[in-house]
Protein backbone atom coordinates (compact mmCIF):
# COMPACT_ATOMS: atom_id res chain seq x y z
CA UNK A 1 0.00 0.00 0.00
CA UNK A 2 1.33 3.45 -0.97
CA UNK A 3 2.37 5.45 2.10
CA UNK A 4 0.85 8.92 2.50
CA UNK A 5 2.85 11.96 3.62
CA UNK A 6 1.42 15.35 4.54
CA UNK A 7 3.59 18.46 4.88
CA UNK A 8 1.72 21.12 6.83
CA UNK A 9 2.71 24.75 7.31
CA UNK A 10 1.18 27.81 8.92
CA UNK A 11 4.03 30.15 8.00
CA UNK A 12 5.05 29.34 4.42
CA UNK A 13 3.34 29.41 1.03
CA UNK A 14 2.67 25.97 -0.49
CA UNK A 15 5.33 26.49 -3.17
CA UNK A 16 8.07 27.31 -0.66
CA UNK A 17 11.26 25.83 -2.11
CA UNK A 18 12.09 23.58 0.85
CA UNK A 19 8.54 22.31 1.19
CA UNK A 20 7.59 21.90 -2.48
CA UNK A 21 10.74 21.84 -4.63
CA UNK A 22 12.77 19.69 -2.24
CA UNK A 23 10.74 17.67 0.27
CA UNK A 24 7.50 17.09 -1.64
CA UNK A 25 9.20 16.52 -4.97
CA UNK A 26 11.53 13.93 -3.41
CA UNK A 27 8.68 12.11 -1.66
CA UNK A 28 6.72 11.96 -4.91
CA UNK A 29 9.83 10.75 -6.76
CA UNK A 30 10.16 7.90 -4.24
CA UNK A 31 6.51 6.95 -4.77
CA UNK A 32 4.99 8.43 -1.64
CA UNK A 33 1.51 9.92 -2.03
CA UNK A 34 2.20 13.51 -1.01
CA UNK A 35 0.09 16.50 -0.01
CA UNK A 36 1.06 20.01 1.09
CA UNK A 37 -1.41 21.81 3.37
CA UNK A 38 -0.80 25.51 3.95
CA UNK A 39 -2.77 28.23 5.72
CA UNK A 40 -1.07 30.85 3.56
CA UNK A 41 -3.57 31.02 0.67
CA UNK A 42 -6.72 29.46 -0.77
CA UNK A 43 -5.57 26.83 -3.25
CA UNK A 44 -6.45 23.36 -4.50
CA UNK A 45 -4.46 21.83 -7.32
CA UNK A 46 -2.06 19.06 -8.27
CA UNK A 47 1.49 19.57 -9.56
CA UNK A 48 3.97 16.79 -10.36
CA UNK A 49 1.75 14.24 -8.56
CA UNK A 50 1.81 16.45 -5.45
CA UNK A 51 -1.55 17.51 -4.09
CA UNK A 52 -1.57 21.12 -2.87
CA UNK A 53 -4.28 22.28 -0.53
CA UNK A 54 -4.46 25.67 1.11
CA UNK A 55 -6.78 27.87 3.10
CA UNK A 56 -6.49 31.51 4.13
CA UNK A 57 -5.77 31.40 7.84
CA UNK A 58 -4.86 35.01 8.62
CA UNK A 59 -8.37 35.81 9.83
CA UNK A 60 -8.65 32.69 11.99
CA UNK A 61 -7.76 32.42 15.66
CA UNK A 62 -4.88 30.07 16.40
CA UNK A 63 -7.35 27.57 17.86
CA UNK A 64 -9.51 27.59 14.73
CA UNK A 65 -6.46 27.31 12.52
CA UNK A 66 -5.21 24.27 14.44
CA UNK A 67 -8.56 22.51 14.12
CA UNK A 68 -8.79 23.40 10.43
CA UNK A 69 -5.44 21.67 9.84
CA UNK A 70 -6.64 18.67 11.89
CA UNK A 71 -9.86 18.52 9.87
CA UNK A 72 -7.95 18.47 6.57
CA UNK A 73 -5.56 15.81 7.88
CA UNK A 74 -8.60 13.71 8.77
CA UNK A 75 -9.76 13.83 5.15
CA UNK A 76 -6.33 12.89 3.79
CA UNK A 77 -5.37 10.25 6.41
CA UNK A 78 -1.55 10.55 6.20
CA UNK A 79 0.84 8.01 7.72
CA UNK A 80 3.58 10.62 8.17
CA UNK A 81 3.10 14.33 8.95
CA UNK A 82 5.95 16.79 8.55
CA UNK A 83 5.29 19.98 10.50
CA UNK A 84 7.03 23.23 9.60
CA UNK A 85 6.00 25.12 12.76
CA UNK A 86 5.12 24.29 16.40
CA UNK A 87 1.46 25.22 15.83
CA UNK A 88 1.09 22.57 13.14
CA UNK A 89 2.46 19.92 15.51
CA UNK A 90 -0.62 20.49 17.71
CA UNK A 91 -2.87 19.87 14.70
CA UNK A 92 -0.98 16.69 13.84
CA UNK A 93 -1.24 15.53 17.45
CA UNK A 94 -5.03 16.06 17.49
CA UNK A 95 -5.32 14.03 14.28
CA UNK A 96 -3.18 11.21 15.72
CA UNK A 97 -5.23 11.00 18.93
CA UNK A 98 -8.37 10.43 16.85
CA UNK A 99 -6.66 7.86 14.66
CA UNK A 100 -4.62 5.41 16.73
CA UNK A 101 -1.97 3.65 14.72
CA UNK A 102 1.60 4.02 13.46
CA UNK A 103 1.36 7.72 12.57
CA UNK A 104 4.66 9.61 12.69
CA UNK A 105 4.95 13.32 13.43
CA UNK A 106 8.19 14.93 12.27
CA UNK A 107 9.14 18.52 13.06
CA UNK A 108 11.22 20.35 10.44
CA UNK A 109 13.37 22.98 12.18
CA UNK A 110 14.64 25.77 9.92
CA UNK A 111 14.10 28.93 12.00
CA UNK A 112 15.04 30.20 15.47
CA UNK A 113 11.71 29.80 17.23
CA UNK A 114 10.64 31.63 19.38
CA UNK A 115 13.25 34.35 18.71
CA UNK A 116 11.98 35.04 15.20
CA UNK A 117 8.61 36.02 16.71
CA UNK A 118 9.51 37.47 20.12
CA UNK A 119 12.38 39.65 18.90
CA UNK A 120 10.00 41.69 16.75
CA UNK A 121 8.47 43.07 19.95
CA UNK A 122 9.93 45.62 22.37
CA UNK A 123 10.40 45.97 26.11
CA UNK A 124 8.55 43.69 28.49
CA UNK A 125 6.43 42.32 25.64
CA UNK A 126 9.54 40.81 24.08
CA UNK A 127 10.47 39.04 27.34
CA UNK A 128 6.95 37.75 28.06
CA UNK A 129 6.47 36.64 24.47
CA UNK A 130 9.76 34.78 24.51
CA UNK A 131 8.94 32.87 27.72
CA UNK A 132 5.43 31.92 26.56
CA UNK A 133 6.59 30.81 23.12
CA UNK A 134 9.61 28.95 24.49
CA UNK A 135 7.34 26.90 26.76
CA UNK A 136 4.97 26.32 23.84
CA UNK A 137 7.88 25.12 21.71
CA UNK A 138 9.06 22.85 24.55
CA UNK A 139 5.59 21.31 24.81
CA UNK A 140 4.98 20.81 21.08
CA UNK A 141 8.50 19.51 20.44
CA UNK A 142 7.86 16.64 22.79
CA UNK A 143 4.72 15.72 20.84
CA UNK A 144 6.85 15.07 17.75
CA UNK A 145 8.50 11.71 17.13
CA UNK A 146 11.49 13.00 15.17
CA UNK A 147 13.24 16.19 14.12
CA UNK A 148 14.66 17.26 10.80
CA UNK A 149 17.08 20.12 11.48
CA UNK A 150 18.25 22.42 8.71
CA UNK A 151 21.75 23.06 10.11
CA UNK A 152 24.07 21.98 12.86
CA UNK A 153 23.79 25.30 14.78
CA UNK A 154 20.12 24.66 15.61
CA UNK A 155 20.68 21.09 16.79
CA UNK A 156 21.96 21.96 20.29
CA UNK A 157 18.67 23.50 21.45
CA UNK A 158 16.61 20.48 20.41
CA UNK A 159 19.08 18.08 21.99
CA UNK A 160 18.36 20.00 25.18
CA UNK A 161 14.55 20.29 25.02
CA UNK A 162 13.88 16.89 23.42
CA UNK A 163 16.94 14.78 24.29
CA UNK A 164 15.41 11.37 23.56
CA UNK A 165 14.03 12.21 20.11
CA UNK A 166 15.73 11.08 16.91
CA UNK A 167 17.21 13.94 14.86
CA UNK A 168 18.73 14.27 11.41
CA UNK A 169 20.38 17.24 9.70
CA UNK A 170 18.92 17.81 6.24
CA UNK A 171 20.48 20.93 4.75
CA UNK A 172 19.31 23.70 2.43
CA UNK A 173 21.07 22.66 -0.79
CA UNK A 174 19.41 23.45 -4.15
CA UNK A 175 18.29 20.70 -6.56
CA UNK A 176 20.43 20.08 -9.65
CA UNK A 177 17.32 19.92 -11.80
CA UNK A 178 16.59 23.63 -11.31
CA UNK A 179 20.18 24.79 -11.66
CA UNK A 180 21.53 22.69 -14.51
CA UNK A 181 22.69 24.18 -17.78
CA UNK A 182 22.33 27.80 -16.68
CA UNK A 183 25.26 29.52 -18.36
CA UNK A 184 26.68 32.76 -16.99
CA UNK A 185 26.22 35.68 -19.39
CA UNK A 186 28.22 38.37 -17.64
CA UNK A 187 29.76 41.17 -19.70
CA UNK A 188 33.10 42.91 -19.19
CA UNK A 189 31.82 46.40 -19.95
CA UNK A 190 29.41 46.49 -17.02
CA UNK A 191 29.20 45.28 -13.41
CA UNK A 192 25.95 43.95 -11.93
CA UNK A 193 25.60 43.28 -8.21
CA UNK A 194 22.57 41.36 -6.91
CA UNK A 195 20.76 41.41 -3.57
CA UNK A 196 17.87 38.97 -3.11
CA UNK A 197 15.40 38.05 -0.38
CA UNK A 198 13.39 40.08 2.11
CA UNK A 199 14.08 43.78 1.53
CA UNK A 200 14.63 45.20 5.01
CA UNK A 201 17.12 46.98 7.24
CA UNK A 202 17.81 43.77 9.16
CA UNK A 203 18.65 41.93 5.94
CA UNK A 204 21.16 44.68 5.14
CA UNK A 205 19.57 46.46 2.18
CA UNK A 206 20.67 49.91 3.42
CA UNK A 207 24.22 48.69 3.88
CA UNK A 208 24.07 47.50 0.27
CA UNK A 209 22.75 50.87 -0.96
CA UNK A 210 25.60 52.72 0.78
CA UNK A 211 28.13 50.36 -0.77
CA UNK A 212 26.72 50.74 -4.28
CA UNK A 213 26.61 54.52 -3.97
CA UNK A 214 30.28 54.70 -2.91
CA UNK A 215 31.31 52.14 -5.55
CA UNK A 216 29.76 54.28 -8.28
CA UNK A 217 31.44 57.38 -6.86
CA UNK A 218 34.87 55.70 -6.89
CA UNK A 219 34.42 54.02 -10.29
CA UNK A 220 32.44 56.53 -12.39
CA UNK A 221 33.67 55.11 -15.70
CA UNK A 222 32.03 51.71 -15.19
CA UNK A 223 28.37 50.96 -15.83
CA UNK A 224 27.38 49.69 -12.37
CA UNK A 225 23.93 48.35 -11.55
CA UNK A 226 22.22 46.93 -8.46
CA UNK A 227 19.56 44.28 -9.05
CA UNK A 228 17.20 43.71 -6.12
CA UNK A 229 15.11 40.53 -6.27
CA UNK A 230 12.61 40.13 -3.47
CA UNK A 231 9.75 41.62 -1.53
CA UNK A 232 8.98 43.98 1.34
CA UNK A 233 7.41 42.62 4.50
CA UNK A 234 5.49 45.83 5.13
CA UNK A 235 4.43 49.03 3.43
CA UNK A 236 6.61 50.99 5.89
CA UNK A 237 9.69 49.05 4.72
CA UNK A 238 8.83 49.87 1.12
CA UNK A 239 8.38 53.60 1.83
CA UNK A 240 11.66 53.77 3.74
CA UNK A 241 13.49 52.05 0.88
CA UNK A 242 12.00 54.39 -1.72
CA UNK A 243 12.94 57.44 0.38
CA UNK A 244 16.56 56.24 0.60
CA UNK A 245 16.79 55.56 -3.12
CA UNK A 246 15.75 59.13 -3.94
CA UNK A 247 18.87 60.46 -2.22
CA UNK A 248 21.26 58.20 -4.15
CA UNK A 249 22.40 58.09 -7.76
CA UNK A 250 22.27 54.31 -8.14
CA UNK A 251 21.26 52.44 -11.27
CA UNK A 252 18.66 50.15 -9.75
CA UNK A 253 16.61 47.30 -11.16
CA UNK A 254 13.77 45.95 -9.02
CA UNK A 255 12.60 42.38 -9.70
CA UNK A 256 9.55 40.96 -7.87
CA UNK A 257 9.79 37.81 -5.78
CA UNK A 258 10.10 35.05 -8.33
CA UNK A 259 9.31 31.35 -8.55
CA UNK A 260 12.18 29.19 -7.38
CA UNK A 261 12.62 27.55 -10.79
CA UNK A 262 12.95 31.00 -12.42
CA UNK A 263 15.50 32.34 -9.95
CA UNK A 264 18.62 31.11 -11.81
CA UNK A 265 17.58 33.00 -14.94
CA UNK A 266 17.38 36.25 -12.96
CA UNK A 267 21.06 35.80 -12.06
CA UNK A 268 22.42 34.92 -15.51
CA UNK A 269 24.12 38.29 -16.16
CA UNK A 270 24.94 39.07 -12.49
CA UNK A 271 28.64 39.36 -11.60
CA UNK A 272 28.51 39.21 -7.78
CA UNK A 273 25.83 38.41 -5.18
CA UNK A 274 25.90 40.41 -1.97
CA UNK A 275 24.32 40.01 1.47
CA UNK A 276 25.19 42.48 4.24
CA UNK A 277 22.71 41.38 6.90
CA UNK A 278 22.96 42.65 10.46
CA UNK A 279 24.86 40.53 12.96
CA UNK A 280 21.96 40.10 15.39
CA UNK A 281 21.23 36.89 17.32
CA UNK A 282 19.17 35.21 14.60
CA UNK A 283 21.43 36.02 11.64
CA UNK A 284 24.62 35.46 13.63
CA UNK A 285 23.39 31.95 14.43
CA UNK A 286 21.79 30.95 11.14
CA UNK A 287 23.32 29.72 7.93
CA UNK A 288 21.94 31.94 5.11
CA UNK A 289 20.05 29.64 2.74
CA UNK A 290 20.44 31.78 -0.39
CA UNK A 291 24.21 31.31 -0.37
CA UNK A 292 23.80 27.82 -1.82
CA UNK A 293 21.56 29.12 -4.61
CA UNK A 294 24.25 31.65 -5.51
CA UNK A 295 26.87 28.90 -5.65
CA UNK A 296 24.55 26.86 -7.87
CA UNK A 297 24.39 29.79 -10.29
CA UNK A 298 28.18 30.09 -10.26
CA UNK A 299 28.18 33.50 -8.59
CA UNK A 300 30.97 34.88 -6.39
CA UNK A 301 29.64 36.12 -3.06
CA UNK A 302 30.23 38.90 -0.56
CA UNK A 303 28.60 38.18 2.80
CA UNK A 304 28.50 39.57 6.31
CA UNK A 305 31.07 37.86 8.52
CA UNK A 306 28.45 36.05 10.60
CA UNK A 307 29.54 33.13 12.79
CA UNK A 308 28.13 30.26 10.70
CA UNK A 309 30.09 31.42 7.64
CA UNK A 310 33.33 31.98 9.55
CA UNK A 311 33.36 28.21 10.08
CA UNK A 312 32.93 27.42 6.38
CA UNK A 313 36.30 26.86 4.71
CA UNK A 314 34.90 26.97 1.18
CA UNK A 315 34.16 30.71 1.39
CA UNK A 316 37.69 31.84 0.50
CA UNK A 317 37.48 30.05 -2.86
CA UNK A 318 34.22 31.73 -3.89
CA UNK A 319 34.17 35.16 -2.26
CA UNK A 320 34.75 37.36 0.77
CA UNK A 321 33.38 37.82 4.26
CA UNK A 322 33.16 41.45 5.39
CA UNK A 323 32.07 43.67 8.25
CA UNK A 324 28.62 44.73 6.97
CA UNK A 325 28.95 48.16 8.60
CA UNK A 326 32.30 48.97 6.99
CA UNK A 327 31.18 50.43 3.67
CA UNK A 328 34.68 51.12 2.38
CA UNK A 329 35.87 47.57 3.11
CA UNK A 330 32.97 46.11 1.14
CA UNK A 331 33.56 48.50 -1.76
CA UNK A 332 37.21 47.49 -1.92
CA UNK A 333 36.20 43.83 -2.10
CA UNK A 334 33.83 44.57 -4.97
CA UNK A 335 36.58 46.51 -6.71
CA UNK A 336 38.80 43.43 -6.60
CA UNK A 337 36.27 41.67 -8.81
CA UNK A 338 35.67 44.78 -10.88
CA UNK A 339 39.36 45.11 -11.71
CA UNK A 340 40.30 41.44 -11.85
CA UNK A 341 37.88 39.61 -14.10
CA UNK A 342 40.12 36.51 -14.06
CA UNK A 343 39.57 36.16 -10.30
CA UNK A 344 35.86 36.75 -10.84
CA UNK A 345 35.77 33.92 -13.36
CA UNK A 346 37.85 31.65 -11.13
CA UNK A 347 35.54 32.16 -8.14
CA UNK A 348 32.53 31.66 -10.42
CA UNK A 349 33.85 28.28 -11.60
CA UNK A 350 34.73 27.28 -8.03
CA UNK A 351 31.20 28.12 -6.88
CA UNK A 352 29.57 26.01 -9.57
CA UNK A 353 31.95 23.11 -8.91
CA UNK A 354 31.14 23.17 -5.19
CA UNK A 355 27.45 22.98 -6.02
CA UNK A 356 27.84 20.12 -8.48
CA UNK A 357 30.18 18.08 -6.26
CA UNK A 358 29.01 18.87 -2.72
CA UNK A 359 26.12 21.24 -2.16
CA UNK A 360 23.19 19.89 -4.16
CA UNK A 361 19.90 18.42 -2.95
CA UNK A 362 20.42 15.13 -4.77
CA UNK A 363 23.41 14.46 -2.49
CA UNK A 364 21.21 14.47 0.62
CA UNK A 365 17.69 13.47 -0.47
CA UNK A 366 18.33 9.76 0.21
CA UNK A 367 19.19 10.76 3.78
CA UNK A 368 15.70 12.24 4.08
CA UNK A 369 14.05 9.10 2.70
CA UNK A 370 16.07 6.88 5.02
CA UNK A 371 15.07 9.00 8.00
CA UNK A 372 11.37 8.51 7.22
CA UNK A 373 11.81 4.75 7.31
CA UNK A 374 13.94 4.57 10.45
CA UNK A 375 12.07 3.27 13.49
Amino acid sequence: MQKKIAIITSGHPPFDERIYNKFAYTFSKYNYKTIIISSFAEIRQEENNIEILGFYGNNLTKRKKIFKFAELLEKYSPDVIICSEPLTILAASIYRKKNPGPIKIISDITEWYPENVAFKKNGIKRFVSYIVLYLFNLFTSNLADKFIVGENGKLKRYNLIAPTKDKRIIGYYPPLKYFSGILSKTLKQNFIVCFSGIISKERGIYNVLKVMSLLKERDPGTEIKLRVIGKFESEDDKKMFEANIKTMSIQLEMVPWTYYADFPYQLEDVHVCIDLREKNFIYNNSLPIKIFDYLACGKPIIYSDIKPLLNEKFIESVGFLVNPDDTLEVVKRLEIYLNDRNLLEEHSKNARKLFENNFNWEKIEQNLIDFLGDD
